[in-house]
């Protein structure tokens, strides 16, 4: 499912946050908030047995991207939106077709980076440095303590690629690797360092959990993530997992999918709440 239904509900979609806990008496906090999931405009892939995906995008759009993104503001009290946008060369009308879609929002800003097409070994800095100048340390962070919330984030990010898989879960990587910096300082190189396992593995379990339920596999561009942290094993090969998925695609293979999807939703209550 890609794209949004007519009420500007995205097929896919996750907020998610970062958390700094200081355990002492007054038990202060900072955390972050932000949203990665499925451009919110009504369209679709079609995937074929071999070649690329096309992408095909509805004339009848209505009302869904504002009614999404507002969603989203109000949601937060009414505090603007920043959406990085991870599209590539490929999908360049499928981008410039968001862009159009949010530009009427005076509340949305639209940001794009095209993260696979930066060597892998160079992914994690260069989003970094493309990322800094939007990330403010006044606007980002929510601040409490025991006795509760003192002040709200005022920004949050919403970040997307087609599938917002593997290349979000990449980006958002960086986006929590800017945060911590920003909270305790820089980094170290080390991948003995207890942050860079956490982080790592935070992001590659959470970016795996994503993508079993959206694609029934792992998911892929993890090597940058991994090779943060000596505490990770190495996930499948990218060319293996894209192998994987297209088969699954093609004939149908969605019973993994649906048990995975009925498993997260029954312990998560879902099946057994009231309306």
């Amino acid at each position: 499912s890609r794209g949004t239904d007519e009420e500007g509900s995205p097929g896919n979609e996750a907020e998610c946050e970062l958390i700094f806990f200081d355990d002492n008496k007054n038990q202060n906090f900072v955390s972050n908030c932000w949203r990665r999931g499925s451009i919110p405009m009504m369209w679709k892939t079609i995937v074929g047995a071999v070649g690329s995906g096309q992408h095909i995008i509805s004339q009848e759009q209505g009302n869904v991207t504002s009614l999404y993104f507002h969603s989203i503001s109000e949601r937060f009290e009414n505090i603007p939106i920043t959406v990085i946008s991870l599209l590539n060369d490929s999908e360049t009308e499928l981008n410039e077709s968001y862009k159009m879609a949010v530009k009427p929002l005076d509340f949305v800003s639209f940001q794009s980076f095209d993260i696979q097409s930066v060597p892998e070994n160079a992914r994690i800095e260069q989003f970094r440095l493309f990322m800094k100048p939007f990330v403010n340390n006044d606007l980002c962070f929510t601040v409490g303590d025991k006795n509760g919330i003192q002040k709200s984030q005022k920004m949050i990010f919403r970040f997307n690629c087609v599938d917002s898989t593997d290349r979000t879960n990449l980006a958002t990587f960086v986006y929590g690797r800017i945060l911590t910096e920003m909270k305790i300082g820089p980094l170290p190189s080390d991948p003995k360092e207890s942050i860079n396992d956490f982080l790592a593995n935070a992001f590659v379990v959470g970016g795996d959990v994503i993508s079993l339920l959206y694609t029934s596999t792992e998911a892929t561009l993890t090597k940058p993530i991994s090779d943060t942290t000596e505490n990770i094993s190495q996930a499948k090969h990218d060319t293996s997992l894209a192998c994987i998925r297209r088969v699954k695609h093609i004939y149908g293979n969605d019973a993994f999918s649906d048990k995975v999807i009925e498993s997260w939703i029954e312990k998560s209550g879902i099946l057994n709440s009231n309306p």
